[in-house]
C-alpha cells in the first residue's frame, strides 16, 4: 500500500528506508521515475504531492449487473409534508423533543417526509428506538426502499401496522414471519382487540422465541391482563431468562387473585410487625427458593445492600386491601408510623403506584395529604411519585392542589410541575404564567431567594413543550424582558439573571416554533 510505504519512510527516514521510490500500482509510478534522484527527500515529498493528488481526482464508478427495483408508490391515504421550514430548522438545531412532535403531527395528519429530507432524518433516527418508531410511520415507501442501500437504516425495513386496515391473513403472517418490532405491534393490537388469542399465538411460539422476543412480546400482556393469564404468567416464573422471569412477576403482581400475590401476602404477614405505634420492618428474614423464582432475590439471598429492593418488591405487589385489612389505618396514618427514611421512600412510592393501578382515589388522596404535610423528607423518588399521582388524580382535584401550591414561596410549585403534561388547563396556565411574570418582573435586590426565580425560568423553558395546542395561540409572548439589573449586584447574581434571561428567550422560541408547526402541519 502506498500509504503504508510513505509512513514508513517517515518514521525511519529516507536513508534507512532503502528505495525510497513510492509504488502505487498506477499510471502515477511512470511519472515518479522521471522524479530527480540526487535529493532522496525531495523525491519522496514530491512522490507524495502528485499521490494525493491523484487520489484527490476521483475515481470511476463502480458498475452494477442491474438496477435495484423502483420505490413502491405512497398509499394515497397519505400524502407530503408541503412545508418544510421549521423541520427542516428542527434537524440543523438538534431539537430532539420538538422534532418529536413535529413527526407526531404528520402521523396524526397522515403525512409523509419530503424525500429530500430522508437521509439526513434516517441518520438522526437510527440512534433512539423513540425516534425510529415514529419515523416508520412517516418516512412512506421512499423511506423504507431507501433501507436497503445503508446498513444504518436497516431499522426501517419495517411494515407501519395498523391492525385495522390488516386482515386476519395478513396479521398472522406478520406474526409468523416479521421481524420483531413487527410482532410486537401485532401482539400489542391482538392484546387491545382478542387478548384470548394473543395468548394462544404466543404460548405456540413460546419455546422457539429467544429471551429478547419473550420479554419484549411478554411485556404486551398488562393490556386487558385476566386471571386468565395466570397460568402462563407462572410457567414464565420458570423461564431460563431472568429479565422474563422478571416482567412475569411484574405481571402477576398485577392480580390481585394471583397465587403469586397471595405468595406475596404471606411473606409481608412474616415480615412486618406493629409495634408501639411503629410499623416494625424487620433487617433480616428466612428465604427459600421460591423467593428465586419469584424474582425476589438472586443466589445471594437477602443482603444489606439488596435488602431495600428485595422488600419493595413485596410492598408493590401488595394490593391496597391488604394494608386496610390488617392494620386497619389510612395511608396518612401507615406512612406516621414509619420512622425510618429508607422505608418511607419504598411504602410511598410502592402504594403510589398501586393506587394507580387501581384507580384507588381514596389512597391517592391520602397520599398526596402526607406529601404536602412531610415537605422536609422528600427525596427523588418520593418527587417522582409525587408527580405520577398528579397525572392521576380528577382533573379538578389535580388543579385546586397545584392552584394552592402556585403561591407558595418556596419552588416546590415550579420544580413539580415542570416536566408534567396532561395536567395544563387553561385555568391553571393562565394562573401560573401570571404568576411566573409577576415572579420575574422583581428585581433581583427586591428579591431574597433568587433560587426560585431561577426555578421559574426553568420552568417556562420546559412546559413550553407541555401545553397542549388549544392554549399555544392564546398565550401573549409579549412582556417577557426582565427589568433592569440593578449595579450594585455581585458577579454571580449578573450570571444567574443571564442565565434566566437566557432560558426565557428559549421559552419564546419554544412556544413561537409550536405556532408554526400547528400552522405548517396541524394540531395534535
Amino acid at each position: 500500500m502506498a500509504e503504508e510505504q510513505l509512513l514508513s519512510t517517515a518514521i525511519v527516514g529516507t536513508a534507512q528506508s532503502g528505495n525510497s521510490d513510492l509504488q502505487t500500482g498506477t499510471a502515477l509510478d511512470e511519472l515518479i521515475q522521471h522524479l530527480p534522484v540526487d535529493d532522496k527527500e525531495r523525491r519522496i515529498l514530491l512522490a507524495a504531492a502528485a499521490w494525493g493528488a491523484y487520489r484527490q481526482a476521483g475515481q470511476c464508478a463502480s458498475s452494477v449487473s442491474s438496477l435495484p427495483a423502483s420505490a413502491p408508490e405512497e398509499p394515497a391515504s397519505m400524502s407530503v409534508l408541503a412545508r418544510t421550514y421549521v423541520l427542516e430548522l428542527l434537524l440543523e438545531k438538534r431539537d430532539d423533543d420538538l422534532l418529536l412532535e413535529a413527526l407526531r403531527r404528520m402521523q396524526k395528519h397522515h403525512r409523509y417526509l419530503p424525500y429530500k429530507l430522508l437521509p439526513h432524518i434516517m441518520d438522526w433516527g437510527q440512534k433512539d428506538k423513540a425516534r425510529r418508531d415514529i419515523l416508520i410511520a412517516v418516512m412512506g415507501e421512499r423511506g423504507r426502499w431507501l433501507s436497503q442501500f445503508n446498513k444504518n437504516w436497516s431499522w426501517a425495513d419495517v411494515r407501519y401496522l395498523e391492525g385495522e386496515q390488516l386482515g386476519r391473513e395478513q396479521v398472522e403472517t406478520i406474526w409468523q414471519e416479521g421481524k420483531l418490532t413487527e410482532r410486537v405491534v401485532v401482539l400489542k393490537w391482538l392484546r387491545e382487540h382478542e387478548p384470548e388469542l394473543a395468548r394462544q399465538w404466543l404460548e405456540m411460539a413460546w419455546k422457539k422465541e429467544k429471551a429478547e422476543a419473550r420479554s419484549s412480546l411478554l411485556k404486551q400482556f398488562a393490556i386487558n391482563l385476566t386471571m386468565t393469564d395466570e397460568l402462563f404468567l407462572e410457567q414464565a416464573l420458570d423461564d431460563r431468562s431472568e429479565i422474563v422471569r422478571a416482567d412475569a412477576a411484574l405481571l402477576l403482581g398485577l392480580l390481585p387473585e394471583s397465587a403469586f400475590v397471595q405468595r406475596m401476602r404471606t411473606r409481608a404477614d412474616a415480615l412486618l410487625r406493629f409495634t408501639d405505634g411503629e410499623l416494625i420492618i424487620p433487617s433480616s428474614c428466612e428465604t427459600d427458593t421460591s423467593w428465586v423464582r419469584d424474582s425476589l432475590i438472586d443466589r445471594l439471598g437477602v443482603t444489606d445492600g439488596n435488602r431495600a429492593d428485595v422488600y419493595g418488591r413485596i410492598f408493590a405487589a401488595l394490593p391496597l386491601a391488604y394494608w386496610e385489612e390488617r392494620f386497619q389505618l389510612t395511608p396518612y396514618e401507615l406512612l406516621e408510623m414509619v420512622s425510618a427514611p429508607v422505608w418511607l421512600d419504598r411504602l410511598f412510592q410502592a402504594w403510589v403506584r398501586r393506587a394507580i393501578s387501581e384507580q384507588n382515589h381514596t389512597w391517592m388522596q391520602g397520599l398526596v395529604a402526607w406529601y404536602q404535610a412531610h415537605t422536609e423528607k422528600h427525596s427523588p423518588g418520593f418527587y417522582a411519585a409525587f408527580m405520577q399521582l398528579l397525572l392521576h388524580l380528577p382533573a379538578e382535584q389535580s388543579e385546586r392542589l397545584l392552584l394552592t401550591m402556585l403561591n407558595d414561596k418556596s419552588s416546590l410549585y415550579w420544580e413539580v410541575t415542570s416536566s408534567l403534561k396532561d395536567i395544563w388547563s387553561p385555568t391553571l396556565i393562565t394562573a401560573s404564567l401570571q404568576r411566573a411574570h409577576e415572579l420575574l418582573q422583581v428585581t433581583f435586590n427586591e428579591y431574597e431567594d433568587r433560587d426560585v426565580l431561577s426555578a421559574v425560568a426553568s420552568w417556562l423553558m420546559n412546559v413550553a413543550r407541555k401545553f397542549p395546542d388549544a392554549s399555544i395561540n392564546t398565550i401573549s409572548l409579549d412582556g417577557w424582558d426582565l427589568p433592569e439589573l440593578p449595579d450594585t449586584l455581585d458577579y454571580r447574581a449578573r450570571y444567574v439573571y443571564s442565565q434566566i434571561a437566557s432560558q426565557i428567550q428559549n421559552f419564546l422560541e419554544i412556544m413561537h416554533i409550536r405556532k408554526r408547526l400547528i400552522e405548517e402541519i396541524g394540531s395534535l
